[in-house]
């Protein structure tokens, strides 16, 4: 319960108990909003953006945000007057200005403001680093299809079986890409549905597991599954997008692992979570490359490049992982291999 010395402290209740009078509880005790899990961390920054409109009653439902007079900030068209005349910002500057005006009469360190300044310049160039990569990605293809049929209408080059299946091909990959690219999207504008079911994961990730033994094989690569004996492996999630994200990280771990290599894929319990490893002797990844593997179109270093792939499984990986409530990290090093692993939270039934 809330007491004279927390009254301004606002309660955000995060919470998978969802009934009616669970909801009226926890609003009795002091919470001012009220989430039932999973919920979307997109969801959350809204409600906390909503309260701090309300709090500090300074952003309008006009494309003014801000006029005092002397200073007019225009975020829908970003413009900035001071004194009725209109100042050039980049921007990063825009948004910094933007933000300390949203939090008028706060304290800002300098420190805080250049960290604040080097996070939107970055998040700035991946944005440009985005749409030249998929502007890269989408040509590559587009390319070698144009330059191919005009061979073969010149004359140059004789069409044969064998050069059409691979002008099939490029059309194939060029289709994975725009549908890779479309599933990001529904995640990122939260249309994706998701259908909630029991699973059990020792007996999912098993059936997953024989599919890949064939490439495994191929390859000369030992494909191992071990499972801690005795452990109800019981999780709530959609078995779909589950195996989406079970079949880009086995596919991964195959194809970056030389012939020869190892692949193994374990799933035990802690006292929190239910944990999937997938660990290979592969190529690994530049210890540069780690803070960035999961977002999209990021390819690494030249040897990975050379493998086919477009940089968006990962991406995805990690969108379905969020909705579940699940958590993925990597360690890597060059030349020794990867390790990714998910934590997963524990049924009460499982507990």
């Amino acid at each position: 319960m809330k007491s004279s010395a927390t009254s301004d402290v606002h309660i955000f209740m995060l919470t998978a108990k969802g009934s009616l009078n669970d909801r009226i509880e926890g609003l009795k005790i002091g919470a001012d909003e009220y989430l039932i899990k999973p919920f979307s961390p997109r969801e959350l920054t809204a409600r906390v953006n909503a309260l701090f409109r309300r709090l500090n009653g300074k952003v309008h439902s006009s494309s003014v945000m801000f006029d005092d007079g002397n200073l007019q900030i225009d975020c829908e068209k970003r413009t900035v007057k001071v004194c009725g005349e209109e100042r050039p910002f980049t921007p990063n500057e825009f948004d910094i200005l933007k933000i300390l005006v949203a939090n008028k009469g706060k304290v800002f360190l300098q420190k805080s403001v250049n960290i604040l300044a080097g996070k939107l310049k970055y998040q700035d160039s991946l944005r440009r680093r985005l749409v030249s990569d998929i502007s890269h990605e989408i040509r590559t293809p587009l390319n070698v299809l144009q330059n191919k049929l005009e061979a073969m209408i010149d004359g140059v080059y004789p069409v044969t079986t064998k050069k059409l299946y691979y002008l099939n091909e490029e059309v194939i990959r060029f289709g994975k890409l725009i549908n890779s690219l479309n599933t990001l999207k529904e995640f990122e504008t939260e249309s994706t549905k998701l259908s909630y079911e029991s699973i059990y994961l020792d007996e999912f990730i098993l059936e997953i597991c024989k599919d890949f033994y064939m490439d495994a094989e191929k390859k000369h690569i030992s494909l191992d599954y071990s499972i801690q004996p005795n452990r109800k492996y019981l999780m709530t999630g959609d078995k779909d997008q589950l195996k989406q994200v079970f079949i880009n990280l086995f596919s991964n771990a195959i194809k970056f692992t030389e012939p020869n290599g190892r692949v193994l894929i374990q799933l035990y319990e802690n006292d929190k979570n239910i944990v999937v490893e997938v660990c290979d002797n592969g190529i690994g990844i530049l210890e540069e490359d780690l803070p960035y593997i999961f977002e999209r179109l990021y390819r690494g270093d030249i040897s990975r490049q050379k493998i086919e792939g477009n940089g968006i499984g990962l991406t995805i990986v990690k969108n379905i992982l969020q909705l579940h409530n699940a958590v993925i990290g990597v360690e890597s090093k060059e030349g020794n291999g990867s390790k990714f692993t998910i934590y997963f939270a524990k049924n009460e039934v499982s507990k």
